[in-house]
């Protein structure tokens, strides 16, 4: 996505959120416009309504409990592509294969987030920002999160 299609308060920004050596990384250069997660699978119930467009998807942070997989299903098809192989490789593939498909996971257009009861989030795979209307991606994160009352998801 270039940097003029981002959100104006995150054009022009690095990733102040990656690791140390990465810093550097423009956010535009991650930065997609696949719309909402279509989700697979989980037991999560809330959703969020993207600003702009309309269309509404699984909320990026679940309630307590909850647990979502999902997929983007407007990635590119030389991002979606490759990752359809994945359960063929990790099932039948020798030991090195596997790790590389489960190395690539953080690349695919495919999601998993949970929630524990005591409020920790963890979500690897791209990010879906439902407040600035784009997805970060590869992604992978985790966030600790009050059981009760305020649950800001914002970077900013």
């Amino acid at each position: 996505m270039p940097d003029s299609a981002l959100p104006p308060n995150l054009k022009g920004k690095r990733h102040w959120d990656f690791p140390w050596g990465l810093r550097w990384v423009p956010r535009g250069w991650t930065a997609f416009s696949w719309g909402v997660p279509e989700l697979w699978a989980g037991n999560q119930k809330r959703t969020r309504r993207q600003r702009g467009l309309g269309e509404e998807g699984p909320a990026p942070v679940g309630e307590p409990g909850s647990w979502q997989v999902g997929e983007f299903i407007r990635a590119a098809w030389w991002i979606a592509a490759p990752w359809a192989a994945a359960p063929f490789v990790v099932t039948f593939a020798p030991g090195w294969w596997k790790l590389l498909a489960l190395i690539a996971l953080p690349f695919a257009p495919v999601y998993i987030a949970f929630t524990l009861k005591g409020g920790r989030h963890f979500r690897i795979g791209p990010r879906w920002d439902d407040v600035n209307g784009y997805v970060e991606w590869p992604s992978i994160g985790t966030r600790k999160f009050p059981k009760d009352g305020e649950r800001d998801t914002s970077t900013l």
